[in-house]
C-alpha cells in the first residue's frame, strides 16, 4: 500500500486502502495481542477446513461404487505380496575385481596389487588387534597431516 501526500498542504500522509486486504486491523499494542489474533484466525479458518474436508469426505463415501472397493482391495494384497519377506541371495560369484577399476586419479601404470598379495594383507590385518592397527593407521594419518 501506499501513502498519498497533498501538496501544499500539512496534512499527514493517508494510507490507502486496497482490494488485496479484505479486512482492516487496528494498529496491534502488543506483539503478544498480536500473535493472538494471527491464533484466532488460524483457529477459524481451521474449523472451516475440517467442515468443509468432512462434507467432501461423505461425498466421496457416497460416490464411491463396488468396483472402486474391489479394485482398492486387489491393490492392498498386492502391496501385501510385495512387502512380504524375500530371501537374500547369495552370490555365488566374486564381484571384487580390481583389475577392472579404473580411476581419473591413478595412471594407467599404477597397477592394484594382486589378490594373492591381498589376501595376505587381509590375513595379517585379521591376525592382529585391531586397536593396534586402527592406532597405527591414526598415528600414520597424523604424520602426513603434520600433526
Amino acid at each position: 500500500a501506499g501513502q498519498l501526500h497533498l501538496s501544499g498542504s500539512n496534512q499527514k500522509p493517508q494510507s490507502l486502502i486496497t482490494d488485496h486486504s479484505p479486512e482492516v486491523h487496528p494498529p496491534v499494542c502488543s506483539y503478544v495481542e498480536r500473535l493472538k489474533r494471527e491464533e484466532d484466525r488460524e483457529a477459524e479458518g481451521q474449523r472451516t477446513l475440517d467442515r468443509s474436508s468432512y462434507h467432501h469426505a461423505i461425498a466421496a463415501l457416497e460416490n464411491t461404487s463396488e468396483e472402486e472397493e474391489e479394485d482398492t482391495e486387489m491393490e492392498e494384497e498386492e502391496e501385501e505380496a510385495r512387502s512380504g519377506f524375500q530371501r537374500p541371495v547369495v552370490e555365488t560369484e566374486s564381484v571384487f575385481r580390481p583389475s577392472d577399476f579404473g580411476s581419473r586419479l591413478l595412471p594407467p601404470e599404477n597397477k592394484p596389487l594382486e589378490k594373492s598379495v591381498l589376501k595376505r594383507a587381509k590375513e595379517l590385518l585379521l591376525s592382529h588387534n585391531h586397536q593396534s592397527i586402527a592406532r597405527h593407521l591414526l598415528m600414520a594419518d597424523c604424520q602426513v597431516a603434520r600433526i
